[in-house]
């Protein structure tokens, strides 16, 4: 079983499918992952997006921990600008003390592009976010000892206070812009391949993130996680069919993220033709994804694991239909990295 590789889950909308359906197809897999012996399985956090659910990620982690028995369950991630550290350091705490080492935290913050998708829907939104000095609040109020360290008076304190470690807290990037900051922090470093497939940026970020990492009460070493999309089957005639069903909905959410409303079926995407347009926007999508039957799945993952110096992996399962997900689960689980 692999111990390296996580699963992201955004809660896909598949043809024909209802809310409740997406849901417990998500509930599904995730036991599924546990029971494959997966390393953790993360949910997603979008907004605006109708072919996608996971805009209530804690929610959604409060019911896949409490289905599951050993695998990690997290958010990739919470976005700060949608929450306040302290109620985010809260609900982590809270996590903590009911399942205690269960739990890991993603955060993150939208881009000015959905922001400005947000302001457009009217949405009470925070601008000018302050995003590092919100992250060392987060961390402070994360502190098990914040209570005890003479700021009892000047500060809120995040409750439970629990004396204990602290789950581990990631930071999802898609740039090497705070690669020094999360490791001068002590944070866990994510660097997501699918918004920005510029391998060398992600070489540069790892490497400037493990040169200034410093032991923190949510990680004693480094750990630095590529986040991508995995296209597999054990019928190779369908992989090429799931690759162009994910570019459709992966050229859609980097562009246009409101135009779809489910995944392509597999047989629509057998159908659906690429303008030339689209065809040339596609063909930049190297390193979003890795793709191939099982054997060159894994050759891919050990190759970007060695170029990167990643610990391990995130692969986002958006896969067309519940089978083809849940085969990508198992081959995933078989890959020795």
């Amino acid at each position: 079983m692999s111990s390296k590789i996580g699963i992201l889950d955004f809660i896909p909308r598949d043809k024909y499918t209802s809310d409740f359906e997406a849901f417990q197809n998500t509930i599904k897999l995730a036991q599924h992952a546990d029971e494959l012996g997966l390393q953790r399985y993360w949910v997603a956090e979008h907004h605006n997006t109708p072919s996608i659910l996971g805009n209530s990620p804690l929610i959604l982690m409060a019911r896949l921990a409490s289905i599951t028995k050993e695998i990690k369950v997290g958010a990739g991630g919470v976005m700060l600008d949608n929450t306040s550290p302290y109620q985010l350091a809260e609900n982590m705490k809270t996590f903590s003390a009911i399942l205690p080492g269960r739990i890991e935290m993603g955060v993150g913050h939208s881009t000015p592009t959905e922001l400005e998708a947000q302001d457009e829907l009217g949405l009470n939104i925070r601008h000018n976010l302050d995003y590092e000095a919100e992250l060392r609040q987060l961390v402070a109020y994360s502190d098990a000892n914040f209570a005890l360290n003479g700021q009892r008076n000047a500060s809120p304190i995040a409750m439970p206070v629990i004396h204990e470690d602290s789950m581990p807290l990631y930071l999802l990037s898609a740039s090497a812009k705070r690669a020094q900051f999360c490791g001068e922090m002590g944070l866990g470093f994510n660097f997501g391949l699918f918004l920005n497939n510029n391998l060398d940026e992600a070489k540069q970020a790892i490497q400037i993130y493990r040169d200034y990492f410093r032991p923190s009460i949510f990680l004693s070493q480094p750990e630095a996680t590529l986040s991508l999309f995995a296209v597999s089957a054990y019928n190779e005639d369908l992989i090429p069919i799931l690759e162009h069903a994910l570019d459709y909905w992966l050229m859609a959410f980097l562009t246009d993220k409101r135009s779809v409303y489910s995944l392509l079926s597999p047989d629509d995407a057998a159908d659906y033709p690429f303008s030339k347009e689209e065809q040339a926007f596609v063909a930049d999508f190297t390193y979003r994804k890795v793709v191939g039957d099982p054997l060159t799945i894994e050759k891919q993952l050990k190759a970007l694991m060695t170029e990167t110096k990643c610990d391990n992996f995130l692969i986002g399962n958006m896969l067309s239909t519940l089978p083809a997900r849940r085969n990508l689960l198992e081959i995933l689980a078989q890959i020795k990295l």
